[in-house]
């Protein structure tokens, strides 16, 4: 349980700092816990398959490329704090698969859950506070990018669990209706976005039914009543979403058109400045660090868009070996034909979804939760029996 807190804290971290104040180097506690209990553990003792161990190569290959590139950065200032956020990368990926079981997994599952419920609570709370459906001086405008992405995991977290879930505990309702309620008023549009699309596509796998003649009539009715829950809660979080004045003038904008979008929203004029620097330095990059100066004419700041990042500091090869770290345990899952697990689903979509709301927002040096859950995912997949010796051939 103290295990799974700690990784579980590398998603939930950035809302504590956002209301707190608290520094980057509040990450060093967990960190030192997993450490110190992993010492405990005997980490000398501790094997990887050989599915985790080519993960933690591709990892460890990413970060010494995108630290290798500081030696050519144009960042005077930013390229320290992203070496320590490349740091901070080697030591959840070190840490997390060594530390791995599926119960530590499982812990992980449910404080991004539980996180994700008090968040939402909070956010609940600032609008009846505020007393209007506005959107523009609540508390959560302040933070709203890491409120709505724990929320937003929270939500496709849980609802995948029940989704999968052959006969799932009904008083588990009440707190998805209270994480889709608060997604919907938690300013975030990326989030709300990829909460939507991974609800209904996990949903509609979910429903279908691989062959009539296979299942009872129960399984039937089951698959019947997962896609009407799946459409009310979708529609439900769209509704909802739209009664927030600042949502939804920023989704009609949206549905005006893409250039508009751009040109208004400011994504377009980073991301044509970002793409301009790729052209100048396509294969080694600008060094890390570089893409806030740029992308935007100042240090600390970031194109908005993971691959567009990693392409300016670190080149094309940056990007492939990103591309790699992120498509190996999909690759895994993939090659398992989805029969794995169902209990690992979950983690899947959390993965997912934070993979989704990098391309729009978020400094990719950030983006632990990534990290973490793909050893996680790695490390399930790989112990599975039947699954294990197509991954280790």
């Amino acid at each position: 349980m103290l295990i799974g807190l700690c990784m579980a804290s590398f998603v939930f971290l950035p809302i504590v700092r956002a209301t707190t104040g608290f520094s980057e180097l509040v990450y060093i506690v967990p960190i030192v816990i997993l450490t110190v209990l992993g010492t405990l553990r005997n980490l000398n003792a501790v094997s990887f398959t050989r599915a985790t161990l080519a993960h933690i190569i591709l990892g460890m290959t990413f970060c010494s490329w995108m630290l290798l590139s500081s030696m050519w950065t144009l960042s005077t200032g930013q390229v320290i704090m992203d070496s320590i956020l490349i740091v901070y990368f080697l030591l959840i990926l070190i840490l997390s698969a060594s530390l791995h079981t599926i119960r530590v997994a499982r812990w992980v599952l449910f404080w991004i859950i539980v996180s994700a419920i008090i968040t939402s609570a909070g956010v609940l709370a600032g609008y009846y506070l505020t007393g209007n459906l506005k959107g523009y001086n609540t508390p959560v405008h302040e933070f709203y990018l890491v409120a709505s992405s724990i929320i937003g995991a929270g939500c496709v977290g849980l609802a995948t669990h029940l989704l999968f879930t052959y006969r799932p505990r009904g008083v588990l309702f009440v707190p998805l209706l209270l994480l889709f309620s608060g997604l919907a008023l938690s300013l975030g549009r990326m989030a709300l976005i990829a909460t939507i699309a991974l609800t209904l596509v996990f949903g509609l796998y979910a429903s279908k039914p691989r062959s009539l003649w296979k299942y009872s009539r129960a399984r039937i009715r089951l698959s019947i009543i997962q896609g009407g829950a799946t459409a009310l809660l979708i529609g439900g979080v769209l509704w909802g979403a739209m009664q927030v004045d600042r949502t939804a003038s920023r989704i009609s904008r949206l549905l005006g058109g893409v250039d508009r979008e751009l040109s208004v929203g400011g994504r377009g004029q980073l991301w044509s400045s970002a793409w301009d620097a790729i052209g100048h330095a396509p294969l080694l990059g600008h060094g890390l660090g570089s893409s806030g100066v740029l992308a935007s004419g100042r240090e600390g700041y970031y194109p908005h868009n993971l691959f567009l990042q990693i392409w300016v500091d670190g080149g094309l090869v940056g990007v492939l070996l990103m591309g790699l770290l992120l498509a190996y345990p999909l690759t895994l899952l993939i090659r398992s034909k989805l029969r794995s697990d169902p209990h690992l689903l979950p983690l899947v979509a959390i993965y997912l979804f934070f993979i989704l709301t990098y391309q729009t927002s978020s400094s990719v040096y950030t983006a632990r939760p990534l990290v973490l859950l793909g050893v996680l995912i790695t490390g399930w997949l790989s112990t599975l029996k039947g699954v294990r010796r197509n991954f280790n051939g």
